[in-house]
């Protein structure tokens, strides 16, 4: 039996990712499902196709609402890895489409493979798992930590979140926040058969970065909505200025860290 943890996941399972009317109900439903569980029993509980929240809400008047007022504590981490960027116009904008929504463009720089060799990843995480829409040719997926204990300051929790993109800037900056919905998906990938942690001791700033040399890849037929599936396809007729792909506060490599053991 693993390290047990507290957070809310969803009574409903889906074998797609859930619809934008389905989403509205998981977010009204996942308040009533706070779990005690380890990190195995978490794989199972995706690999279901359950959404989570990494975080325990709570509220003594009754039931929570998923936002970061209800914040209690937290001790699992998600770093969602989507291999997307935003599509800019030469003055730095994200561009948006004909539904107002904004325009992302494939842009892969971190697969699975990259995270099988990711020392710090292969010695703290405690599984990751692909997404609905992960296809071979444009993986989604996310990587699952587990703190050695709980947080109950939702300022020093996003510290350490914060800490941790700054070490993996490819994945979603979105994952800063406690509250966030996590889909469940299609398949698991154990790390250490889920016995991995990540104490509260470990100096996350003093870990060494290094290049890791990318590869563009073509775009892949099998999207999401938002998602451009290569620049060519899209109409710049359609925009005033010319546009340019650029990662916001990130670099255009990928980042691998390296720490100073071997696992």
């Amino acid at each position: 039996m693993g390290l047990k943890v507290k957070l809310m996941i969803d009574s409903q399972t889906y074998s797609n990712k859930p619809t934008p009317r389905q989403t509205a109900g998981i977010n009204q439903n996942i308040v009533r499902y706070p779990r005690t569980i380890d990190a195995k029993e978490l794989a199972e509980e995706v690999l279901k196709g359950k959404t989570f929240l990494c975080s325990f809400l709570f509220d003594n008047e009754g039931l929570p609402k998923r936002n970061k007022q209800y914040w209690n504590s937290q001790q699992v981490i998600a770093l969602d890895f989507d291999n997307e960027i935003f599509l800019r116009n030469n003055k730095g904008e994200i561009l948006r489409d004909e539904n107002n929504k904004y325009i992302k463009v494939k842009h892969v720089t971190t697969t699975i493979e990259t995270i099988k060799k990711d020392e710090f990843i292969q010695s703290h995480a405690a599984f990751a798992y692909k997404t609905f829409s992960y296809t071979d040719e444009h993986p989604k997926f996310r990587v699952v930590f587990v703190l050695d204990k709980p947080i109950y300051d939702r300022e020093k929790m996003e510290d350490i979140i914060k800490q941790l993109l700054k070490m993996y800037p490819d994945a979603d900056e979105a994952c800063s926040d406690g509250t966030r919905l996590f889909y469940g998906g299609k398949e698991i990938i154990p790390i250490n058969a889920y016995t991995n942690t990540l104490p509260l001791t470990t100096p996350l700033g003093e870990f060494t970065r290094v290049n890791y040399n990318i590869y563009p890849t073509k775009g892949s037929s099998i999207s999401t909505d938002s998602t451009v599936v290569s620049l060519d396809d899209y109409k710049l007729s359609k925009v005033d200025n010319p546009v340019s792909v650029t990662k916001s506060e990130s670099p255009s490599v990928r980042i691998d860290v390296v720490d100073n053991f071997s696992v």
